[in-house]
């Protein structure tokens, strides 16, 4: 008689409390709140370009820059290999862009290794094989159409061999701010791993020796300016002054060296004519041929 009293008083303190025993772990699962509530670069939208006209442009080059994002500077865009609380890497940020975008901001990937990058979109399955993602579109309700559509949720990618970065830009002069500006046009991530072949005794991949490099898709880079000037990038030294992707790039804060540039021979790449040490030496000849030409337009 006294145990069942006794449980009678448990539940009635639960229920006077609102809290039921089945609920007290959930609870205390709940989201804490940090010091302040993130607003500054969350909220807000990518500073427009000037207005640029045909007319006042009077000399241009296309440039690819290639970006080894294991280098100190570019590892913001390297990690964290795998999301942590609201931090993404570059190419994760792609890839969720790519996979839900917001209404009215499409976003498309474009099929890399053509004559023109921005030429034929791809699909995210092709994009996951060639990160070999093992991928199950699942029908999904969209509320805007009111159809059904088949689309991939839940993916698990590891990005740890994404270590490199294709930058395609534009250097400009503008005479009617007499300026010599760059425009990013568009990105491009680069897969590296080692290849492999199938042991027909074993049936299991071995490696060969080999490196394979993959480029896996390009984004037009106007279009996604709105989604990374609302993503931060890891400051290492201040976690309160945090930038955005958007004005990483911007600004110009990363490493790089020249890949190819524009020119009559089908737009090779320095690599094509050049190896080792004289492909390094020639990639710097023409960082500094544009760095001369900018000099020359005000040597009187």
């Amino acid at each position: 008689m006294k145990t069942i009293s006794n449980l009678f008083i448990c539940a009635l303190l639960f229920t006077l409390i609102g809290v039921q025993p089945g609920k007290a772990q959930s609870i205390s699962l709940i989201e804490k709140k940090e010091v302040y509530d993130k607003e500054h670069i969350p909220d807000r939208d990518p500073v427009p370009y000037p207005f640029v006209r045909e007319a006042d442009v009077m000399w241009e080059k296309v440039v690819w820059r290639m970006l080894n994002l294991r280098e100190k500077m570019n590892q913001p865009l390297y990690f964290p290999t795998r999301p942590i609380g609201d931090r993404r890497n570059l190419t994760q940020l792609l890839l969720d862009i790519l996979e839900d975008p917001l209404p009215g901001r499409q976003v498309f990937a474009y099929e890399p290794l053509l004559g023109y990058e921005f030429e034929k979109p791809m699909s995210l399955e092709e994009i996951y094989d060639d990160l070999k993602v093992d991928s199950i579109p699942e029908p999904v309700f969209d509320s805007l159409t009111g159809q059904t559509v088949m689309k991939i949720v839940d993916v698990q990618i590891n990005l740890d061999d994404v270590t490199r970065l294709l930058v395609k830009e534009k250097w400009f002069f503008d005479k009617r701010y007499s300026t010599f500006q760059v425009r990013i046009i568009g990105l491009c991530p680069i897969r590296i791993y080692p290849r492999t072949i199938i042991d027909p005794i074993t049936n299991e991949d071995v490696p060969t020796g080999d490196i394979s490099k993959t480029q896996l898709f390009w984004v037009y880079y106007p279009e996604i300016r709105y989604y990374l000037a609302k993503q931060e990038v890891f400051n290492p030294n201040n976690d309160a002054q945090r930038i955005s992707f958007d004005d990483l790039f911007n600004q110009r804060r990363f490493s790089s060296y020249i890949f190819k540039i524009s020119n009559v021979y089908d737009d090779r790449s320095v690599t094509d004519y050049a190896t080792g040490m004289d492909a390094m030496f020639e990639a710097e000849s023409i960082k500094n041929w544009l760095f001369e030409f900018e000099h020359d337009l005000w040597e009187y």
